[in-house]
């Protein structure tokens, strides 16, 4: 019981502080597979800098991770590995910290 209040509390710590984890459909790929089949870790960001790592909701609804091209106010442009796409800014979720490969495969398979 005792490990469920900590774990608990480290999940609603890191949350409190802009750590997400999202579950990409497409974009930056590794050697050890594709966007779909990974977990990624990022810092909750309104605004970015240009060639950072980031996670975006795309134009079609999707998440996905790429690197941020050009920057502005408004919008931003990001290298999706497939494609390039304007995102507005309101769009972006933050900043790549870690990328957890295999784990999307699960998620994938019971729909998330």
């Amino acid at each position: 019981m005792q490990i469920i209040a900590v774990v608990a509390l480290l999940v609603a710590t890191l949350f409190i502080v802009g750590i997400r984890v999202a579950h990409p459909q497409l974009g930056l790929q590794s050697s050890l597979g594709s966007a779909k089949t990974t977990l990624v870790i990022y810092k909750s960001a309104n605004a970015v800098a240009k060639d950072s790592k980031v996670v975006v909701k795309t134009n079609d609804g999707q998440t996905g991770t790429g690197i941020a091209r050009v920057v502005t106010n408004e919008h931003i442009d990001v290298n999706l590995n497939t494609k390039f796409e304007r995102i507005p800014s309101k769009d972006i979720k933050g900043k790549l910290i870690l990328v957890i490969p295999f784990i999307g495969v699960i998620l994938g398979v019971i729909g998330l």
